[in-house]
């Protein structure tokens, strides 16, 4: 077992609310590895989230994905576009399907992380701190990277895009994810 430093959550806090956007590429780029290996596994984690991403004691910013109570075997999920148990996941990093009561797949873990790498990116999200789950969802299905300010890269944006445009059996193109943290960023 290893000995973990701080949340993302508290990197974030204490770099002044925001991280620089090399820093959340190689935390994205990391993090992509490990939820790919997290699905071929057959499973679902369902609340990536800052709090459940911890950095190694040596100050790498390769975050380990923790708290898998919520975690569930990809197969096993039940047979229909429904949950019946209604939505599992942080309401601010949860996506528009998981609101509507969708099973959980693997698009929606990339979901959850696009939401970190821009809380990451730009201190907040617009819908952060939203009591109401339906008005939350309505703010997350309007959402345009584009109208935050300051502005955040381009590419959070494809990366949400690519997310968000898979079916629930569809996989995650992993390496074109990747790919999209590896371009430079404009300001």
């Amino acid at each position: 077992m290893e000995c973990l430093g701080d949340t993302l959550e508290a990197l974030l806090r204490a770099s002044g609310g925001v991280l620089s956007v090399d820093k959340v590429y190689t935390i994205g780029r990391a993090l992509i590895k490990t939820l790919r290996g997290v699905h071929e596994k057959g499973y679902v984690h369902r609340d990536v989230k800052p709090d459940n991403l911890m950095l190694p004691v040596d100050g790498s910013l390769e975050p380990y994905l923790v708290d898998f109570g919520d975690a569930k075997r990809y197969e096993e999920l039940e047979v229909g576009e429904y949950e019946s148990f209604g939505a599992v996941g942080t309401v601010p990093f949860m996506s528009v399907n998981v609101h509507k009561g969708m099973r959980h797949g693997r698009r929606d873990d990339m979901v959850s992380l696009a939401y970190t790498l821009i809380y990451l990116a730009h201190g907040t999200l617009p819908w952060y701190g939203c009591k109401d789950g339906r008005q939350c969802a309505e703010q997350k299905r309007d959402f345009v990277l584009s109208r935050l300010s300051p502005p955040v890269p381009s590419a959070l944006q494809s990366f949400l895009d690519h997310a968000q445009s898979l079916g629930f059996d569809d996989q995650p193109d992993y390496s074109y994810l990747e790919n999209q943290l590896r371009l430079t960023p404009e300001p």
